[in-house]
């Protein structure tokens, strides 16, 4: 479960959280591999022409840590996205169609084209859905498209192509002209791009499928958490896997508990209701944490005051011996409360004397 879901966090915050993870990790893997083509580069291809390509790594590299930055600043706002989005697709381009101007030996532009290169877009598309954003990941296989699709026109429309039109019924004709450098084949390269655009409108509904169960899932971890307040761990974890468990009215024995501060009222007449509003947290904190260590269920905080109930959703035996143990357990922590104020107390009589309720106060029950 994401760390926001865990947390509390509305299905806005979570969706935000979950896309800067996803770009985070997909920025670190775009790291990692252009560090390891750099590697196979330096090695396999001779110089001068290696430098024609650690160009290209390194504005893509350049791109992805300028990406992150970004993200870092503004992280709320998507339309960096789809301007990196552009630009990786922009120089994943210009580097599988545009033949290496510091080759020593140069081809043909057209045969660039016959090295079956457009794999790599998938890779970017891949990565591109880690960000939780159905619409850019269609966007980038409309940018995908784009850019391949005007590279192919480009090298199509060079002097000495020899095209083969995307209606042709063309086997002979294209195998009359295989050995041809300039040969281009139209109707194999739409099949590329329109195979790329499909896989990317699937990818999304992937994305957007993805989205909607991070959504419900935070929606349950939030009822578990509301649960969590009035129930014991154990019980929370019985009503979260029942289906239906109050559908049904039943009575049944149950002992209830009720406790209060004694003075609350009058001495918080006197006080800001910052200070008021602490001392509840305090005395609410208390109250919950004895009630859950004996398996009881908090019915309700009123004011100063709370309700508790043992037995309920299920009855047990021994629920009357544990409201009593309840009872010894809240006196226990209350004094121990009351000892920690009296040593700060002592320490610092000035803030004390302003923000601790008065020493005569004690627990009815």
């Amino acid at each position: 479960m994401s760390g926001a879901a865990r947390e509390g966090e509305g299905p806005a915050s979570a969706l935000l959280a979950e896309s800067r993870r996803g770009a985070r990790l997909a920025a670190y893997g775009r790291i990692a591999a252009l560090a390891l083509i750099a590697g196979l580069v330096l090695i396999l291809t001779p110089w001068p022409e290696v430098l024609y390509h650690l160009s290209l790594v390194a504005a893509l590299l350049a791109l992805g840590i300028a990406a992150l930055r970004v993200q870092a600043r503004r992280p709320r706002q998507v339309w960096y996205r789809y301007l990196f989005t552009a630009l990786d697709f922009a120089i994943l381009s210009l580097a599988l169609l545009y033949p290496n101007p510091l080759a020593r030996e140069p081809i043909a532009p057209q045969m660039v084209l016959r090295f079956d290169n457009f794999d790599y877009f998938y890779v970017v598309l891949a990565g591109i859905a880690f960000t939780f954003h159905p619409k850019l990941v269609i966007a980038a296989g409309a940018m995908g498209a784009l850019f391949w699709g005007l590279g192919v026109a480009w090298l199509a429309l060079l002097p000495g192509s020899v095209v083969e039109p995307i209606d042709s019924e063309g086997t002979a004709a294209m195998l009359a002209v295989l050995g041809e450098p300039g040969f281009v084949d139209l109707g194999v390269h739409l099949q590329e791009i329109a195979v790329f655009v499909i896989v990317a409108l699937l990818l999304s509904l992937v994305v957007w499928r993805s989205r909607r169960l991070l959504v419900r899932q935070v929606g349950l971890e939030r009822e578990r958490a509301n649960l969590a307040r009035y129930f014991p761990p154990a019980t929370v974890e019985r009503l979260a896997s029942a289906s239906t468990p109050f559908a049904q009215m039943r009575e049944q024995p149950a002992a209830i508990l009720f406790a209060d501060v004694v003075g609350f009222t009058a001495w918080a007449e006197g006080r800001r209701p910052a200070e008021v509003i602490a001392l509840l947290r305090g005395v609410h904190a208390r109250l919950s944490e004895a009630v859950f260590a004996q398996g009881g269920t908090l019915d309700k905080f009123i004011g100063d005051g709370m309700m508790a109930t043992f037995g309920t959703p299920e009855p047990a035996p021994d629920d009357a011996a544990r409201a009593l143990a309840c009872v010894a357990d809240i006196l226990a922590r209350f004094e121990a409360w009351n000892a920690e104020r009296a040593a700060a107390a002592a320490c610092y009589p000035a803030a004390a004397a302003a923000a601790a309720p008065p020493a005569a106060a004690a627990l009815r029950r």
